[in-house]
């Protein structure tokens, strides 16, 4: 499941002013420095956030299209205008990919059009503020570890209160037919490689065997 944060609503921004009038900041945070610690698989970088006047929103246009709001008209709002169903972005591409693409955002949904551009992304969900009720608040607004808590819920909630059978068919070399695509619930990668079904069978129950061990905090998986 690829997760992005877009805030760090618990990270302490205390910023105590000296005689001369100075702020003075504060040393980093456990957080931020075991984000900055990451080096395996990790690519990092400078963010210019504009924060005034909730334009966070185009901050999320940015990256989840890709298009810049550098050539757009001052002080417009990308959601309200520029998203189009059906349009190429992130969302659409982790779903050519296989995974289900969930929007999540502790507000309400209607707010700069949200409900409709996520749809027209692709979201396979969204869940806005009405998924947060009575979860813990930071400074007026949900707590990351709510949003985290409500993320894991939502899992556990897919894994055990979904279908009451599942069905996996391997495909041949050459994939399955549109109508078995369109009939299917869901698509898996194994590999960009081609193994033959004999292995694929192999590598495939091993997998969910894993699966099951880290959901049951069982000690096989290694990390």
């Amino acid at each position: 499941m690829p997760l992005v944060s877009r805030s760090v609503a618990t990270v302490p921004l205390t910023y105590p002013l000296t005689r001369a009038g100075v702020a003075t900041v504060p040393p980093p945070s456990p957080l931020t420095t075991a984000s900055g610690s990451l080096t395996e698989n990790t690519v990092k970088g400078k963010l210019c956030m504009p924060v005034f006047g909730a334009m966070t929103s185009n901050s999320e246009f940015e990256f989840l299209i890709g298009d810049s709001m550098y050539l757009m008209p001052r002080g417009s709002v990308a959601y309200q205008f520029y998203v189009n169903p059906g349009v190429r972005s992130m969302v659409s591409t982790v779903r050519d990919q296989g995974y289900t693409p969930v929007a999540m955002h502790p507000y309400p949904a209607e707010n700069w059009n949200r409900r409709i551009c996520y749809n027209n992304m692709g979201f396979s969900d969204f869940m806005d503020i009405s998924a947060y009720e009575s979860r813990d608040e930071l400074r007026n607004y949900i707590s990351d570890l709510s949003d985290f808590k409500v993320i894991t819920e939502y899992i556990e909630q897919k894994a055990v209160g979904g279908a009451k059978s599942l069905v996996f068919a391997v495909g041949g070399p050459y994939g399955f037919s549109p109508d078995v695509y369109a009939r299917a619930n869901g698509k898996i990668s194994l590999s960009r490689m081609t193994f033959p079904h004999e292995l694929v069978r192999l590598f495939f129950v091993e997998q969910i065997y894993r699966a099951f061990t880290i959901s049951a905090h069982l000690p096989y998986h290694h990390d």
